[in-house]
This record gives C-alpha cells, structure tokens and sequence, in this order.
C-alpha cells in the first residue's frame, strides 16, 4: 500500500512552541463527509446503486490508488469535502485517494478499509460496504484477510 504524505523541505523553521497546539489542531481530522466514488461493477460495491456515496472519515491516512486498475473500487473525488473541516494540505492529499484497495495475496484477497465503514453504527451509508468486504469474497471461495485503520484481522 502506498501512502500519500506531505513532502519535507529541506529546512524547517522555528516556531513559537506557544502556537503548538493551534498549528497541530488545524491539522487534525476529527470527523468530516466526503464524496467518494463507486466502481458499481466491483463485487465490493453490490447493493450500491449510486456511483458517488458520502463517506465518513475520521482519520488522516491517504493511500493513493495502486496500479493495478481493478484495486480500487472506492476513490475520492476530486472536490471531495460535503461537511466538516479539513486543512488544505490534507485535502490535496485526499483528492484521488483510495478509500478501499484489494490486493491479491497467495490464494486470497486482502481488502484495505482505509476508513470505518461502521463508524459508532450510526453512518449507515458504508456499512453495506463492511458486509460485502466480509461476505462476498467467501461466496467466490477466496480466502479473505480484511485490513481496517492497518488494524489486522483475520476472518
């Protein structure tokens, strides 16, 4: 999986330490709606009816699509933001990100929920998602791994 980071220039200023705390809030993704899109045809996306969904994310880990063209079923827009806060320099990072990638691993899959399609169970738009993810591939006889926030758990 490849990361999307901010690039590091060649010298960091100093900085008031008193403005810590308000530079490092600003950066923070506490928990916003963005518009992401749906490959329909993925098996992953089955029950989905609407190319482009509203996907809650809480956290600030931006994969950019692998090569592989079929990997990503579920992609940021370009103008992701419906609702919420996100910096700038993370929304450049969000645009184009991947928020689920399939990797094919030996005789099986891992899908890569980089977001919580459960989140709290109240953000009903994705948890179809979740189902899919853990259902769907059994029903085709792969074996399935399902990674979440890089929390991994074998199911």
């Amino acid at each position: 999986m490849n990361i999307k980071t901010h690039p590091l220039p060649d010298s960091l200023p100093r900085l008031p330490y008193a403005e810590r705390e308000r530079r490092r809030a600003a950066q923070r993704l506490e928990g916003a709606i963005f518009e992401a899109t749906w490959d329909l045809t993925h098996p992953l996306a089955y029950g989905f009816r609407q190319e482009r969904i509203p996907v809650f994310k809480d956290n600030l880990l931006f994969v950019k699509p692998p090569d592989d063209p079929y990997a990503s079923p579920l992609l940021y827009t370009q103008s992701p933001l419906m609702s919420g806060y996100i910096s700038e320099e993370n929304l450049e990072l969000m645009k184009g990100s991947a928020s689920v990638v399939v990797h094919h691993y030996g005789q099986g899959k891992i899908i890569s929920l980089i977001d919580n399609p459960n989140f709290r169970a109240f953000w009903y738009g994705t948890n179809k998602l979740f189902a899919n993810a853990l259902f769907l591939p059994q029903l085709s006889g792969d074996k399935v791994a399902w990674i979440n926030q890089l929390t991994y758990c074998l199911c």
